[in-house]
């Protein structure tokens, strides 16, 4: 029913809402009026309905929006979704004890990251510490960061450093790649991603996130000598046990992170540990999250690469490990997360099961890389693009091996010992291009260069330990004997692609000089 508006709520109150003298208004408008001209702090409060595990439905009076952050005693929540029945909402806190309806439920604004200058070395930060209610819509962490201009876009130039001999080696990664890291759950690649952020130099800044304690992280990365740094490296994480929402917004949470950070610095590389935890606390958010877990990891992947702005270059790497098994039945989600992330990958390195059963860590599958890899980048240096060469003919040679005694086996033939020294000495050949702290570029020459030169009589792969104490009598070997050589491969991006020949002769005569001084290269293990 239409009646004055002066006449029900008085004149002031008309004047300050806008209404003229004699507008006539019905109810629903004048309260809708009210809704519009409230500011902030004025809002009134709410009332917990009920509690499902982390998700709650709330009433809450005047405007609501998705991403809206609300509090809860004491405890911060966000609004997932609104119908006529009320709010939906998800708790951010785990530890806090469990709220019962009836509460009191205050609504704030944006779910947004707080506002802080991160200074240059390491910092540890649980995710649920940095967010605020109090943040404007533009940075609702909810808003997927805008993608560069293709015309901005800019060919990858520089090295991204990863650590990884197969990488290094057969398919190195460059600043602006796209990487993904993908297989079962066990096979290294959360070793192998920590590895890729420890490689850094001191400039890039890094963001990384896991859920994993800020305690176990720290020795993690301590362990691999990620500590001293002049730009910010921030690793962000939550407890396995946290609620859905806090490792749901772990993700947006350090994407937003990495491209506020990418406008002050020249490099970024941003690591997601296992995506697909990301994906099933989505799943967990009553089964409708605000941004779908597929959705994200794409918006991800595609603020990666190497742009032009302002004059200057910026590039954004990007680094994603995902537990599944691509050629798998996959599950809805994992299927979905997939078919969002493998369009935008630049670089998929394969982890493999079976050599992870065989104790190969991390168990990079070196024939997948193998058949991917094309001509060597410009960025790699000329001395491991000979190597390169030289790798790529042991791997496919026992590759060949082992498919022809594999066949021979099938029909029944007897296999010669010869073959299958040849197949045992490949097979050490190809576990030496594993190792479980980051190397160094002429770490990897040496180590490159001995698995070519050596031959190794097992007929089965090592042990992990006698694979890493030959890879460090290796290494001092070339160290203490040879400083010249040590000291000639420390400048090895240099180097020109005239002197190579003469630097791998250097480097190979003192190897095959102490070709038995090893146990892995005697036979007596």
């Amino acid at each position: 029913m239409i009646s004055p508006a002066r006449s029900r709520f008085g004149w002031k109150c008309c004047r300050a809402l806008g209404v003229r003298r004699n507008t006539a208004v019905s109810e629903s408008t004048f309260s809708l009026l009210q809704q519009i001209q409230r500011t902030h702090g004025s809002e009134d409060q709410g009332t917990l309905q009920s509690v499902a595990g982390s998700v709650l439905r709330v009433t809450l009076p005047g405007p609501v929006f998705v991403g809206q952050g609300l509090r809860v005693r004491e405890a911060p929540a966000v609004v997932l979704r609104f119908d006529r029945a009320g709010v939906v909402a998800a708790l951010l806190a785990s530890d806090a004890s469990p709220p019962t309806a009836g509460e009191v439920v205050v609504p704030g604004r944006s779910l947004a990251l707080q506002s802080r200058q991160w200074a240059a070395g390491v910092t540890y930060a649980s995710v649920a510490d940095l967010l605020t209610s109090e943040g404007s819509p533009s940075e609702s962490l909810l808003k997927l960061p805008a993608n560069p201009a293709v015309p901005s876009r800019r060919p990858i130039r520089q090295r991204l450093a990863s650590g990884l001999a197969a990488a290094e080696l057969l398919l190195p990664l460059g600043q602006g790649h796209r990487v993904g890291l993908v297989g079962p759950p066990g096979t290294g690649k959360s070793a192998s991603l920590r590895m890729l952020v420890a490689s850094q130099p001191a400039d890039t800044a890094v963001v990384y996130a896991a859920v994993r304690s800020p305690e176990r992280l720290r020795s993690e990365f301590e362990a691999l000598g990620f500590s001293e740094r002049s730009a910010p490296a921030v690793v962000l994480c939550a407890e396995p046990r946290a609620s859905a929402a806090e490792r749901y917004f772990l993700v947006l949470s350090a994407l937003r992170l990495a491209t506020s950070l990418r406008k002050s610095h020249q490099h970024v590389l941003l690591a997601v540990d296992d995506c697909m935890n990301f994906a099933e606390a989505a799943n967990e958010l009553n089964g409708a999250p605000p941004v779908p877990p597929a959705q994200a990891v794409a918006a991800m992947l595609d603020t990666g690469g190497n742009f032009e702005d302002e004059g200057a270059e910026h590039a954004l790497s990007v680094a994603i490990a995902l537990d599944l098994v691509p050629e798998d039945e996959l599950p809805t989600t994992a299927r979905e997360v997939w078919r969002g992330a493998e369009p935008s990958l630049d670089v998929c390195l394969n982890f493999s099961a079976k050599l992870a059963a065989h104790g190969v860590l991390p168990a990079i599958d070196l024939d997948v890389l193998l058949s991917s890899a094309g001509y060597p980048p410009v960025y790699q240096a000329p001395l491991l693009g000979a190597l390169r060469k030289e790798i790529r003919k042991l791997l496919e040679r026992s590759k060949q091996l082992n498919q022809r005694l594999e066949t021979g086996r099938e029909l029944g033939f007897h296999a010669e010992t010869e073959d299958l020294d040849a197949l045992g000495s490949d097979t050490v050949a190809r576990a030496l291009l594993s190792h479980s702290k980051p190397r160094s570029l002429r770490e990897l020459a040496v180590l490159a260069c001995a698995s070519v030169v050596y031959y190794f009589p097992h007929h089965r792969t090592p042990p992990r330990s006698a694979l890493a104490g030959f890879q460090a009598e290796v290494l001092e070997s070339i160290r203490s004997e040879c400083p010249a050589i040590w000291d000639s491969l420390d400048r090895l991006e240099e180097l020109k692609e005239a002197d190579v020949g003469q630097l791998l002769r250097e480097l190979g005569e003192p190897l095959l000089a102490r070709r038995f001084h090893y146990q892995l290269t005697r036979g007596d293990m």
